[in-house]
């Protein structure tokens, strides 16, 4: 691959903040089990072998480029379908949790098919759809998966003429939120395929930058070219290269 807790944490005075004091009394906490996790493939811990490196390489260089920026939020895209996107997302947020300076929140924004969730075998009270909506508040509809630092806003199920709810100013408004209530955190926005729907791009303008995720045996060259293309403009941090021939053992 390339790329060119639960812990409480305090305002400027010391003080617990009131989101995080919020977010850590109605937060529900699933500890998944580490035989998930390896099922899935989804980077555990307490795991420090070549794929943890190749994930920690990757967590160091996107952290140096956003604070370098100022920034703190970024998509993680694709050309198309099964470049491993999601499975990306979710183990760059769980490399940035356990690193000692930060902590993830990974958003499922993949509205036509959320499956952030899958990949930890958890079965959501509510969606990010549902706090879009104004059915559920951000605090309840969050998971801590059992890692320390890390939290998830999950998708549940596919929702109804997702390309309006991501380019609405209510998905505006809860990235919003989601900023400033959480200004210490790294947020991790996981959209739709760029190429199969205009889903992501109503709401890259949402996010301070984006990761382009390909797969060298699934994504072809013109995509890339299209890809690029559509993104022109907006601020890129990088690219991972899923299944490369080249790559460690695991990816």
């Amino acid at each position: 691959m390339e790329v060119i807790s639960t812990s409480i944490r305090r305002g400027p005075d010391g003080e617990v903040t009131q989101a995080d004091r919020e977010s850590v009394e109605r937060t529900q906490r699933v500890d998944v089990p580490q035989e998930v996790l390896e099922r899935n493939r989804v980077l555990r811990p307490d795991q420090f072998d070549d794929f943890a490196q190749s994930y920690s390489l990757i967590r160091t260089q996107l952290l140096q480029r956003l604070a370098a920026s100022g920034f703190n939020s970024f998509a993680v895209v694709s050309p198309g379908a099964g470049e491993g996107k999601t499975l990306t997302a979710l183990n760059i947020a769980v490399s940035i949790a356990r690193s000692a300076q930060h902590t993830a929140l990974v958003v499922d924004m993949d509205l036509r098919n959320p499956c952030v969730h899958r990949y930890l075998e958890l079965e959501p009270r509510h969606g990010v759809v549902d706090v879009i909506r104004g059915d559920a508040g951000i605090p309840e509809t969050l998971i801590n998966p059992g890692i320390e630092d890390l939290k998830l806003l999950p998708g549940k199920s596919p929702a109804e003429r997702p390309a309006e709810l991501l380019a609405s100013a209510t998905a505006a408004g809860l990235t919003t939120e989601l900023r400033n209530r959480y200004p210490d955190r790294v947020l991790v926005f996981d959209l739709p395929p760029l190429l199969h729907f205009d889903d992501a791009l109503g709401f890259l303008p949402n996010v301070d930058a984006y990761l382009l995720v390909v797969d060298e045996g699934n994504t072809r060259r013109e995509a890339i070219e299209r890809t690029l293309k559509l993104l022109d403009g907006r601020v890129m941090l990088g690219s991972v290269l899923n299944r490369s021939r080249d790559a460690l053992s695991g990816k």
